[in-house]
């Protein structure tokens, strides 16, 4: 598919950014038989003359619904958007609150405060962050997702000015990278439920 490059280099930013939330979707699935993603798509944004996307399953929950225990999958969830999108721009994780701060990446933001606040302080969320940045430090030196450095014009299905992403073929073509990846997302996600244990019992 040929696509601007100047459309295309916006489009792979959001598509590594989405295939981020993805892997996440698909590795909750394995830890704990959360619902699959069913849709991943890239739309674009006429008064921002640029692109955004989402990644949706079928389950939604609201952040004072979200049980305790479940709450460290979705904030791993909701930050391996920007991590993904910074490791494979290659874009030191130092500078991942650019990300945070705008675009897809504040909605992401907005929504771990919303979520983590539902259960803990926000003066513990620094707690947490200490969590995070381990963990970014960790995936980015040891390079452990180069295995997702893939063409993203291979599952791309335009609709107009819109894409919608085959899931299928991608999650077949990723099937070994994302299992050899699940150990370091559970401890991920284990080591940051401890913390919100402890925390929650304080």
């Amino acid at each position: 598919m040929f696509i601007m490059t100047k459309s295309n280099d916006k489009i792979r930013r959001v598509f590594y950014h989405e295939l981020g939330h993805f892997v996440a979707g698909i590795l909750n699935n394995k830890l704990c038989g959360e619902p699959k993603p069913v849709k991943f798509y890239i739309e674009y944004n006429t008064q921002r003359d640029d692109y955004t996307g989402g990644v949706t399953s079928n389950k939604n929950i609201s952040p004072g619904a979200l049980p305790i225990g479940c709450l460290s999958k979705q904030l791993v969830s909701l930050v391996y958007g920007c991590m993904f999108q910074f490791y494979l721009l290659d874009i030191s994780y130092k500078e991942i609150d650019n990300c945070f701060n705008g675009g897809n990446g504040k909605y992401d933001a907005d929504h771990y405060k919303s979520f983590a606040t539902a259960h803990i302080s926000t003066m513990q969320l620094i707690q947490l962050r200490e969590v995070q940045d381990k963990y970014f430090e960790k995936i980015f030196n040891e390079k452990l997702l180069e295995e997702f450095r893939i063409n993203h014009d291979k599952y791309l299905v335009q609709e107009g000015e819109n894409y919608t992403i085959d899931i299928k073929e991608l999650e077949k073509d990723l099937q070994d990278s994302i299992e050899k990846h699940l150990n370091v997302y559970k401890g991920f996600v284990t080591d940051q439920q401890d913390l919100i244990n402890s925390l929650v019992k304080k």
